[in-house]
């Protein structure tokens, strides 16, 4: 029989909890210093300090990725659990008799993949709470603009400058996909669910363009610059391509919830699947107890929408 190791509880603080629940949920140890704001030492060394708390590697390297130990298993869903208890303890009470108007700059993105789960959410916990939702700016306006207050907050995929007071916060993880008509020629030329990238290539794009007066989705992910259409909404791309041989970059939350009404096929982008970070960004010298509170609901949100 093996001996067991008695855990010293002294040296555990809520960091070092957050860091782990981190470190089991990305299996990566740069990925999560990202996540913590630490450099890939730093978040090496927590690694470190908790295999020797907790008297387990927890993350064992298989190839090129890092895979859980039996007890790092055991040890998640426990851990996630604790954490979440611990924020809703210490969350500040729904404002329900809150009279006021918050301003959020985001996307149709946001309004889709969002708006069902938190506009019922806020009904419920703060009826009074009036929610305006703007379509979003130049992003160098957008960062003038929260910092002038005309904004409490914005959502997006492309963080912000963190200069002048600006903060962001990663809600969650969406991955691009490539959508396309049912029955498109590409797909059947398909590899493991990628579209081929000559197939990307050959078949005009839309390209959707948030933010920004240069470049896009499709130019980010692969250096497509073609001369194709280009729109400031996700939500119209579906509707567009339904009749065409276009090929558009989107996100795989707002292929989910168009997927009852329009018949469209999604494929990987070339090279496998890729990932979007979606973020909160605010000015800290103009938070309130409404805003802060109102950001809580959305990381609570965004807990339940990501896929990656």
């Amino acid at each position: 029989m093996g001996v067991i190791q008695r855990m010293d509880f002294s040296s555990i603080n809520l960091n070092l909890l957050r860091a782990l629940d981190v470190l089991l949920e990305e299996r990566n140890v740069t990925r999560a210093g990202r996540r913590l704001r630490l450099s890939q030492p730093a978040m090496s060394a927590v690694l470190r300090q908790l295999r020797d708390v907790l008297g387990d590697p927890l993350l064992v390297r298989a190839g090129r990725t890092m895979n859980l130990t039996a007890r790092a298993r055991e040890v998640r869903g426990p851990l996630r659990s604790a954490l979440r208890e611990l924020e809703q303890a210490i969350r500040p009470s729904a404002p329900t008799e809150l009279d006021a108007e918050l301003r959020i700059c985001a996307s149709d993105y946001v309004t889709i993949v969002f708006g069902p789960r938190l506009f019922p959410h806020l009904q419920r916990l703060a009826p009074r709470l009036r929610l305006r939702v703007v379509p979003p700016a130049p992003e160098q306006q957008v960062e003038v603009e929260l910092a002038d207050g005309r904004y409490d907050l914005t959502i997006g995929a492309i963080p912000p400058s963190r200069a002048g007071g600006l903060r962001w916060r990663e809600l969650m993880r969406d991955r691009y996909v490539c959508l396309m008509r049912r029955d498109h020629p590409a797909i059947a030329r398909a590899e493991e669910g990628a579209l081929r990238r000559d197939d990307f290539r050959r078949y005009r794009q839309i390209h959707v363009a948030i933010r920004r007066q240069d470049g896009s989705l499709s130019s980010d992910l692969l250096g497509s610059t073609d001369d194709a259409f280009y729109v400031g909404s996700h939500v119209v791309v579906p509707f567009l391509i339904g009749d065409s041989d276009m090929i558009a970059i989107s996100a795989e939350t707002v292929a989910d919830a168009l997927s009852s009404h329009v018949d469209l096929v999604r494929l990987d982008p070339p090279g496998g699947s890729a990932v979007m970070p979606v973020g909160l960004c605010w000015h800290e010298s103009r938070t309130t107890p409404a805003s802060e509170w109102l950001m809580e609901q959305i990381v609570e949100i965004a807990a339940n929408v990501g896929h990656a």
